[in-house]
């Protein structure tokens, strides 16, 4: 019996997957290049020249101590390097991270 309601359980969240997949008319994709809209073909302006002015502030959403918080701090290390700028780190904890 168990079996069965772990088989039925299982086709169930396979069916539901497939089914968050799917795509409507308007989201498929074009099939001919010439019946693509204009601004599928126009390239988005490059990221390259941003540079921050100032000190760059990451909010982690968690008490300070935690393992995101020393996650944060060991990323900002890496990060600082490619940024050019120092980042600080703002612990804003509370509401079980949806305040930060």
């Amino acid at each position: 019996m168990k079996e069965y309601i772990a088989l039925i359980l299982a086709l169930c969240m396979v069916f539901a997957l497939c089914a968050c997949g799917s795509q409507t008319e308007a989201e498929a994709p074009a099939e001919d290049a010439a019946q693509a809209p204009a601004e599928d073909t126009a390239q988005a302006p490059a990221a390259e020249g941003w540079v921050p002015d100032g000190p760059v502030t990451m909010i982690v959403s968690y008490a300070a101590g935690n393992g995101t918080d020393v996650t944060a701090r060991i990323l900002s290390q890496y990060a600082e390097k490619y940024v050019g700028q120092t980042i600080v780190i703002e612990n804003v904890d509370g509401g079980s991270g949806s305040i930060g």
